[in-house]
């Protein structure tokens, strides 16, 4: 190797190639994360939470006090008494479902 002037011309590229590759590492990552789509049943609980005004938190309440009943049921219970469309109203109890292993 030659002298200080050819070390230092090495590093500065090898360190900048390092930043940016870092930093193109963090751009596709975080733009994956932030892109990563929710599908299914649980893809319509923000229209859910801004037509009936309450979080999805409260319709599980809601549905833990008829968990005894079947699917339909649910899904008619939640219609029924809480005027919910039935696309709605099936996510949520879909939902319900799967997490209490029901």
């Amino acid at each position: 190797m030659g002298g200080p002037r050819e070390i230092e011309a090495f590093l500065i590229p090898t360190a900048y190639r390092a930043a940016l590759l870092y930093f193109y590492y963090l751009t596709i990552y975080n733009r994956a994360m932030v892109e990563k789509k929710v599908t299914g049943p649980a893809s319509y609980f923000p229209s859910i939470e801004k037509k009936y005004g309450k979080p999805i938190e409260h319709w599980m309440k809601e549905l833990k006090k008829v968990s005894k009943l079947a699917h339909m049921e649910q899904v008619a219970h939640l219609k029924e008494k809480f005027e919910m469309g039935h696309g709605h109203a099936n996510a949520i109890v879909a939902v319900f479902r799967q997490k209490n292993g029901l």
